[in-house]
């Protein structure tokens, strides 16, 4: 579980200029797959409000800790407008001076494999990365 998890905090920038966001390929993707669910750029709070229930519910692990504070994993549905629930990984970090749950970011799909080019498997996380 996500500790402190009633200080959690998703920055509207955050939901706004990435998840929602078409400014690279990777961004575009991730973009994509939130408005295949119905989310929005222009109706952006939706999103961050699923992101925050999704890190009450889902699944949540300690993956790394070092000098910039604990990075939690989450594994859980995301509540979406179009009434699906597909599991997704947000990942979110807890820093040295800030007791909040800061989220960073979320990869559509449940664990990624152990690719150690894949941003958010475990071989990356190990590597910092």
């Amino acid at each position: 579980m996500l500790p402190e998890l009633s200080l959690r905090w998703v920055p509207d920038a955050k939901v706004r200029d990435y998840c929602l966001s078409d400014a690279s390929a990777k961004s575009r993707s991730r973009k994509t797959f939130f408005e295949a669910y119905g989310f929005s750029r222009t109706a952006w709070q939706t999103l961050q409000q699923a992101l925050h229930v999704q890190a009450a519910t889902g699944i949540g692990e300690l993956v790394r800790a070092d000098v910039y504070g604990n990075t939690y994993r989450v594994i859980g549905p995301l509540a979406c407008p179009d009434g699906r629930a597909p599991t997704i990984t947000t990942y979110w970090i807890i820093r040295a001076d800030d007791p909040r749950p800061q989220f960073t970011s979320a990869i559509p799909g449940p664990l990624p494999q152990d690719n150690p080019g894949a941003v958010g498997s475990p071989s990356a996380l190990a590597a910092g990365r």
